[in-house]
């Protein structure tokens, strides 16, 4: 399984994202989002939809490696 850290940084790199672009995009900052690509901490629920919905992702949850996070973002979006 990919860890979600790398994977967020596929999707990003492939959607034409720098991290200083996507951290404008999302009010989230750029070290923030460095250190969460790096896997050296988990984005909270808000942050990960807000990330999701910048670089277009139509589920969230597929930024997410378990269903005990996946579960909880459905929450989030109430869905």
């Amino acid at each position: 399984m990919i860890h979600p850290a790398l994977k967020l940084r596929y999707v990003r790199l492939t959607r034409g994202f720098s991290q200083d672009a996507l951290a404008c995009a999302t009010g989230i900052a750029q070290s923030r989002l460095s250190l969460g690509e790096r896997g050296r901490l988990q984005f909270t629920d808000d942050e990960l939809v807000t990330i999701a919905r910048a670089l277009d992702v139509a589920n969230p949850r597929a930024l997410l490696r378990s269903a005990d996070e996946r579960q909880r973002i459905a929450r989030v979006l109430n869905i």
